[in-house]
């Protein structure tokens, strides 16, 4: 016989990184405070709808306790992230490549500037790379006019570090 499994979303446990922006950090508090604001309102929809008698036939007092039980684990979720935060504040002026840094580095008579923050927030598609990416955890550390090889998709490619802000 098949017993159906129930997998979570691909996205329910996003790596967790304690290094994020201000902006990051603030979004997050608000997010929380919606949250809170929610959860009165499931509490109390929970006990109205737990008073129409026999739990094993009521759907909707099954939803309701579904979404109260989602709400309770997000709000510990965030509470955690908003302890556990560490919030990212570059030098304002760098000698090395540090998280929060703007990096512009050069290959092959290229130019590409990256941000480098945590990996919750990076978007590569908006050049905002993670410090454990392949690119930014070798820029970690080094000066301008530092040339470093990076191993991308197996070839080796050499940047030369031009300005960091």
């Amino acid at each position: 016989m098949y017993v159906p499994t129930n997998k979570p979303p691909k996205h329910a446990n996003p790596e967790h990184d304690h290094h994020i922006t201000q902006a990051r950090f603030d979004k997050i508090t608000l997010d929380l405070k919606k949250l809170k604001e929610k959860l009165e309102y499931a509490q109390s929809e929970v006990r109205r709808l737990a008073q129409m008698g026999d739990f094993s036939e009521n759907m909707a007092y099954s939803m309701a306790k579904g979404r109260l039980r989602w709400l309770n684990r997000r709000i510990l979720e965030i509470e955690s992230q908003i302890q556990l935060a560490e919030i990212i504040k570059p030098s304002p002026k760098p000698e090395k490549v540090e998280i929060g840094h703007q990096v512009i580095i050069e290959t092959n008579s290229k130019q590409k500037k990256y941000l480098i923050l945590g990996p919750v927030e990076s978007d590569p598609q908006n050049d905002i790379i993670s410090y454990k990416s392949p690119i930014g955890s070798a820029l970690i550390g080094h000066k301008i006019g530092d040339k470093i090889n990076i191993k991308i998709a197996n070839k080796e490619v050499v940047y030369t570090i031009i300005n960091i802000k």
